[in-house]
């Protein structure tokens, strides 16, 4: 009898271990498997985004200043608009004399993941004068028939002023939302 009672209890202190050891990897198997699933840069860009916006639709409601199409990304026709991914761009080419610093520097090589975005080849729009006819009149020289209307029609996709007003707004809404979340 004593020997059934040795065989159970030990039978028993091995199952116990066996079920601790299961849960222990169990919950490092869910742990391991949620860690990739944090916030991403591009979670918190989009949060920040719905943010600004709601704030912005919230207080453009007067017909005055009303913005219904309120947007901080640039129209594709301008020439400041940026193609590439804004969260993780591609590096613009270096100057020659400084782009040899970034392969070796006092027999150091370079970071491996230096060009893991890529490399652009410049920083203006390439497409955006071919885009011209589509929105301004042009005539069989290929020139602009400038009047008033066309001239702020330009004015509102090229120029970097109107395009920073907008940035303003839109930063101003977030800190509306930090001090609104601070509460």
């Amino acid at each position: 009898m004593a020997e059934s009672i040795e065989r159970t209890g030990g039978n028993m202190g091995r199952q116990l271990w066996d079920f601790k050891s299961s849960a222990f990897c169990g919950v490092g198997l869910a742990f391991v498997c949620l860690l990739p699933t944090g916030c991403s840069r591009y979670d918190h860009v989009r949060d920040a985004d719905e943010q600004a916006y709601r704030l912005v639709g919230e207080k453009s409601c007067d017909p005055r200043w009303d913005q219904p199409d309120f947007s901080v990304d640039l129209d594709p026709r301008s020439r400041y608009f940026d193609p590439y991914d804004h969260i993780s761009p591609p590096m613009p080419e270096d100057d020659p004399a400084s782009h040899k610093y970034m392969h070796i520097v006092d027999d150091k090589k370079q970071w491996k993941y230096w060009d893991q975005f890529g490399f652009r080849p410049g920083l203006e729009n390439p497409g955006w004068e071919c885009d011209l006819p589509e929105y301004v009149e042009v005539n069989e020289e290929g020139k602009i028939l400038l009047d008033l209307k066309t001239a702020v029609r330009l004015a509102y996709i090229h120029k970097p002023d109107f395009q920073e007003q907008l940035e303003t707004v839109y930063l101003s809404a977030l800190d509306v939302s930090t001090e609104r979340f601070r509460f």
